[in-house]
């Protein structure tokens, strides 16, 4: 477990701020038309895994460049995919949030929704680390064992 926490911790900057600068060019990118934002979002899809796996710093954006080159619309289909799934319990509470009473039964709807979207957020992140190790796998051969060296 402290080997899992130490790689974290060694790349934690990263792992912030890099999805953090590729999200904002993303939806900078999205003002301009929708078909560059998502083409931005495939080419940095895998930032998060390749700063964690490759502890690659602000190469994290080349790398992940380079390992979707190829898979960017299978990726937007992807991403939007997710976006869809992930968007659905968002409606309910955006129209719950609207009543102004606060109750318990709101009170509630909300932690239960407040959960989904968290999962939601898992989901995206499990999405995009699977992506990088099969993206690994296909462009440089080796299984998900390979990625374990980091914790070792």
């Amino acid at each position: 477990m402290a080997d899992l926490f130490g790689a974290i911790g060694a790349n934690v900057v990263y792992i912030l701020i890099c999805p953090t600068v590729a999200n904002l060019f993303a939806v900078l990118a999205g003002l301009v038309g929708i078909l560059p934002g998502l083409w931005l979002s495939a080419v940095w899809w895998v930032i998060v895994p390749v700063a964690l796996f490759e502890a690659s710093g602000f190469g994290s954006f080349g790398r992940s460049a380079v390992l979707t080159k190829g898979y960017r619309w299978p990726i937007i289909g992807l991403f939007l995919l997710l976006l869809t799934c992930t968007a659905i319990p968002l409606v309910p509470v955006v129209i719950y949030v609207g009543y102004p009473e606060t109750t318990l039964l709101r009170v509630a709807w909300y932690i239960l929704m407040s959960g989904l979207i968290g999962c939601a957020g898992g989901l995206i992140s499990v999405s995009a680390a699977l992506t990088y190790a099969r993206l690994r796998e296909i462009k440089e051969g080796g299984g998900p064992e390979s990625l374990t060296a980091v914790f070792a």
